[in-house]
């Protein structure tokens, strides 16, 4: 009898059991619908950018933050991985040496990923606000946010191919540049005229201050860390 009294609770308890199980929401895939993939992103912004902007025109800081984050990380292992193997030296490679000859110290490895992160995060905050400066000129009323946006994801393509030797570097800013003007044409709703005048005035008034008052510092660094390598 115990037996079966056993069973007939047991038989009393599951299907309560069943409707609790039935009642549970996952938070996480209900929500995967309404989020671009990062990889779907990715596609987008490089082959379809205008289209891409459309669809984060209202998304908020922490998807747009999130997928520059993992670019950074991605361009600055790529970056510090050519460099170990002496086929591209990074800039910040200056300020961290990595060692002489053949002998590298792990640890300064570490700290040069982590400074090409941070350095290439930095660059794409100033590089947002310099660009936004230049997109008020031309009518851009939108908000800094959204020029900051329009970097961010314009930045794409250099990420992805910039740590590539030479070739990589000058691809990737170009193609930077034409998703860059394509979201100002989406973002701050400027004409494709005046969205290519603020990024290229941005990118050569940039160039050339950087060469008027940092010219032979940028010579010595990439003397210096030729010679490292060397």
């Amino acid at each position: 009898m115990s037996i079966f009294q056993d069973t007939q609770e047991s038989g009393r308890i599951i299907p309560g059991a069943r409707e609790k199980f039935r009642n549970i929401k996952i938070a996480p895939l209900s929500n995967l619908s309404s989020m671009m993939p990062v990889f779907e992103k990715i596609r987008g912004f490089l082959f379809d950018p205008s289209q891409s902007f459309r669809k984060v025109r209202d998304e908020g800081a922490a998807e747009c933050v999130w997928h520059l984050l993992a670019l950074a990380v991605f361009y600055g292992v790529m970056s510090t991985i050519m460099d170990i193997i002496g086929v591209f030296s990074h800039p910040v490679r200056i300020i961290v040496p990595l060692g002489s000859g053949l002998v590298v110290v792990p640890i300064l490895v570490v700290v040069l990923l982590i400074t090409i992160v941070v350095v290439a995060l930095l660059a794409a905050v100033g590089g947002g606000l310099w660009l936004h400066a230049w997109a008020y000129l031309f009518g851009a009323r939108k908000g800094v946010w959204q020029t900051e946006k329009v970097l961010f994801y314009g930045l794409t393509p250099f990420f992805l191919i910039g740590w590539v030797h030479a070739i990589g570097f000058v691809i990737g800013m170009v193609w930077a540049a034409i998703v860059a003007i394509m979201g100002l044409k989406e973002l701050q709703n400027l004409t494709e005229s005046k969205a290519a005048l603020a990024v290229v005035l941005s990118i050569v008034i940039a160039g050339a201050l950087l060469y008027l008052f940092a010219g032979p510092l940028v010579v010595d660094t990439l003397s210096a860390v030729t010679s490292q390598i060397s």
